[in-house]
């Protein structure tokens, strides 16, 4: 297992995962409706994946 800090060129992998736990309503301070632009140009998605990465 290659355990390494997530890049833009992860976006599309990561995109799924974000998305659904967002549309649930339950956690993070995004709103449901977030776009896929708009939290690829959000800088903290990157920094919450790659301190999860480490917990899971």
């Amino acid at each position: 297992m290659n355990i390494r800090e997530a890049t833009t060129n992860d976006w599309d992998s990561i995109w799924p995962i974000f998305s659904e736990i967002v549309k649930a309503g339950e956690t993070y301070a995004y709103e449901t409706d977030t776009t896929k632009t708009q939290a690829k140009n959000n800088r903290l998605i990157f920094l919450f994946y790659n301190h999860m990465k480490y917990k899971i």
